[in-house]
């Protein structure tokens, strides 16, 4: 029973000291994943950190689950929103397919209150793969966030379209990209059902964090080009990219000869007739993103 009790105080003050821990959000009938396969594969990947699985009553017919996912996106919410900052700024929270959604709104909800967790994994991501909250949602990460998708989940590639309409982000990856996302993907296996297992994204995930290189501190962009006036999207047939760095593109007019830079989100942000110009904008671009 006293020892019992230590190690139960010892976890404690660990925790309100800011140890780093994990969190395992799962994703959509969870009951044919074995979380305990899970859990052994992310004690591999994060050595010392303990690891919470997050359980919610995902074990339903895929629109119920949406909805319970919605309630306990605000459950996980209230629970680091009430940690100690030390303790909530060491968290790396990991989401599966509709957990990575939950993830996915939890980040977004704690960069409208300019909080941040240490790192943040999106695998086999069950929301759109245009999906321009993961911008916001980046602010919220100290240091990187990972996505990891497959060409061979058929759940993705089949059932999310037809269930949503659109591209799943753990089907094709992330359209966009930005200074501590970084995007792996699964390649091994067969187009089948049975590629959306969490274990499988999880084996990928700790293959792809040995490539990445060590944290460095993120470097926000100084806003010195003008502020968007145009979105690039509506015109893009005239334009070819002749530079591009972390999704910021250098674009010449295939007829008029001007130049245009857009952001990674195709908002303009330079334009003019002037190539030394314009390659001097872009240079101050790219210093910055990639110092």
């Amino acid at each position: 029973m006293k020892t019992t009790f230590a190690v139960v105080l010892f976890a404690v003050m660990l925790f309100a000291a800011g140890a780093a821990e994990v969190f395992f959000v799962p994703g959509w009938r969870t009951g044919y994943t074995p979380r305990t396969g899970s859990v052994r594969i992310i004690n591999y990947i994060y050595p010392g950190m303990p690891v919470s699985v997050k359980s919610w009553d995902s074990a339903v017919p895929y629109p119920l689950a949406v909805q319970n996912s919605g309630m306990y996106t605000i459950k996980l919410l209230d629970e680091i929103l009430s940690m100690p900052e030390t303790r909530r700024r060491e968290l790396v929270i990991i989401g599966h397919s509709i957990g990575a959604k939950i993830v996915l709104d939890v980040l977004c909800v704690l960069a409208e209150k300019h909080l941040q967790i240490k790192e943040a994994v999106l695998l086999g991501g069950a929301f759109p793969y245009d999906d321009r909250r993961l911008w916001s949602a980046l602010e919220a990460v100290r240091d990187r966030c990972i996505n990891i998708w497959s060409p061979v989940d058929a759940v993705l590639h089949l059932l999310y379209p037809l269930s949503e309409g659109n591209v799943a982000c753990g089907a094709v990856g992330w359209r966009f990209g930005g200074k501590g996302f970084y995007e792996g993907y699964v390649k091994s296996g067969y187009f089948f059902f049975n590629q959306h297992y969490a274990y499988l994204y999880l084996e990928e995930l700790g293959r792809f964090r040995l490539t990445l290189p060590p944290v460095a501190e993120k470097v926000q962009l100084k806003d010195e080009l003008p502020r968007p006036w145009k979105n690039c999207a509506v015109d893009r047939i005239f334009w070819k990219t002749i530079d591009i760095c972390h999704s910021w593109r250098l674009e010449e007019h295939c007829l008029g000869g001007s130049f245009r830079i857009a952001d990674p989100e195709d908002n303009q942000r330079f334009a003019g007739v002037d190539p030394v110009a314009a390659k001097k904008n872009f240079d101050f671009i790219r210093k910055q993103l990639t110092r």
